[in-house]
């Protein structure tokens, strides 16, 4: 597996991708609570590959996961998109993405990064505890409880607020 930036020719994987992942988010919250990753069109993704950081993993060629992340300030980024097909769950797919988007926000002097997940899903919370994330809060603006959890690269402070807009 390798893991590089994405370009305009992932686009339409990048889409299968994030989208057969948040089908199954989705089902998880009883499948009625509308997701914009579900609603996300090819000129979204092409925004975000022209405009933010999205990477791909890739296995002969074909695209079998995928991180997006911004910066909201100098010392916070933001997670969202997050996706690794479902059929590949649970081999280290996620894992060495959540590696590479964290290690880049480190090298790029980034003192803090951000998402919101599904705090009821215990997989989820699992999977970023053991990735060095923390729950900071909680909130219900899209209909569930949606965690935002933190993962802190440098013992510098830093403003989470601007995740509060997310």
């Amino acid at each position: 597996m390798d893991i590089i930036k994405a370009e305009k020719k992932h686009i339409e994987d990048i889409l299968k991708v994030t989208k057969d992942a948040f089908k199954n988010y989705q089902k998880q919250l009883n499948g009625n609570i509308p997701l914009k990753a579900l609603t996300e069109t090819y000129e979204d993704v092409l925004s975000d590959v022209k405009y933010n950081n999205v990477y791909v993993a890739l296995t002969d060629e074909k695209v079998i996961g995928c991180i997006r992340f911004c910066r909201l300030s100098d010392d916070l980024a933001y997670i969202y998109r997050f996706a690794v097909d479902p059929k590949e769950g649970h081999s280290g797919i996620g894992t060495s993405l959540i590696k590479h988007a964290l290690s880049l926000c480190k090298n790029q002097n980034i003192k803090a990064v951000c998402l919101h997940t599904n705090s009821k899903n215990t997989d989820l919370v699992k999977f970023y505890y053991k990735n060095d994330f923390f729950i900071h809060s909680t909130e219900f603006s899209r209909g569930y409880i949606r965690a935002l959890f933190i993962s802190e690269l440098s013992d510098e402070e830093y403003d989470i607020t601007p995740a509060f807009e997310k």
